[in-house]
């Protein structure tokens, strides 16, 4: 299941490419500077159920505000993000929905639960927008909140499940479920507040790392690292992309999560090219409603 996030600590190896070209022994003076990329905004909307609501109503706006900056570093994109949500759903708060955890007793390893979430918002997205989430407080867990097992804290739809890095063209297959009382429970744990880790930058992190899924197709960068060859932004470097499939500690020190990138906003690029999250970005920079 490729495209959700994890919630627990995980350890792992970081790597940077780089390419240096041979010149012989002539200096060549670097390319003129050429104008940034214009802003690209985005239509979105996000719905809760009212237990999400109570969590999120004084946190919301911190929230989408840091997301959006993540996202205008890398690519010049924004989400035109609502003060509030459009609709409120699930008034169980999404209280006996499968498990998505393939390491829960409960999960049933036949893609079922997959589909229920992908039908889900299908089903339920407004259209008018471009882009949406659905904050859910969460289905039951075998597993308790506090304890070492990971737990998946955000699902996204792929409906292009086989093509890697690519947007579905319409906006009924574009969404993500975050689940908010999960995400609230771990920000609780004696790890969690022991370590300091602000509350909110795991919020932050989930819903960035749902909306590079979301916005981009991008992938996990620790299952397909040939598509996350850059390495990221001083001065975050030493932290992971935030397209790791786990929420690492090393990231949640910091606010503002980062993608992996290798140039500056210049251009366009046409082609589109695949080797970084900046890559996949700007291609999609395409979608401009």
């Amino acid at each position: 299941m490729r495209k959700m996030i994890r919630g627990l600590d995980a350890i792992a190896q970081t790597c940077m490419a780089l390419a240096v070209a041979a010149t012989g022994c002539r200096y060549q003076p670097p390319p003129p500077d050429q104008p940034l990329l214009t802003w690209v905004t985005n239509s979105f909307e996000y719905s809760t159920d009212p237990g999400s609501w109570a969590i999120l109503t004084n946190k919301i706006d911190d929230i989408h505000k840091v997301t959006n900056s993540a996202f205008g570093q890398v690519a010049r994109i924004n989400f035109n993000f609502p003060s509030a949500p459009g609709s409120t759903v699930l008034s169980n708060g999404g209280q006996g929905w499968p498990i998505l955890d393939r390491n829960d007793p409960n999960y049933v390893n036949d893609g079922s639960s997959e589909r229920f979430y992908g039908s889900f918002i299908q089903n339920t997205r407004n259209t008018n927008s471009a882009f949406g989430v659905f904050w859910v407080l969460g289905p039951n867990s075998s597993f308790p909140i506090c304890g070492t097992q990971p737990k998946v804290l955000g699902f996204t739809y792929d409906a292009t499940l086989y093509a890697d890095n690519q947007v579905p063209g319409a906006a009924s297959n574009r969404g993500s479920v975050v689940f908010t009382g999960w995400i609230d429970g771990i920000t609780q744990c004696q790890w969690y507040t022991g370590a300091g880790y602000p509350a909110i930058n795991l919020y932050i992190r989930v819903l960035t790392h749902e909306m590079g899924h979301q916005r981009a197709d991008l992938t996990h960068s620790d299952e397909f690292p040939y598509y996350h060859t850059g390495p990221v932004p001083v001065p975050s470097s030493g932290t992971f992309d935030v397209m790791y499939s786990n929420a690492l500690a090393s990231s949640l020190r910091i606010k503002t999560p980062v993608f992996d990138q290798h140039f500056d906003l210049a251009t366009e690029q046409t082609p589109c090219l695949t080797l970084t999250c900046q890559d996949n970005l700007i291609c999609w920079r395409s979608i401009t409603n």
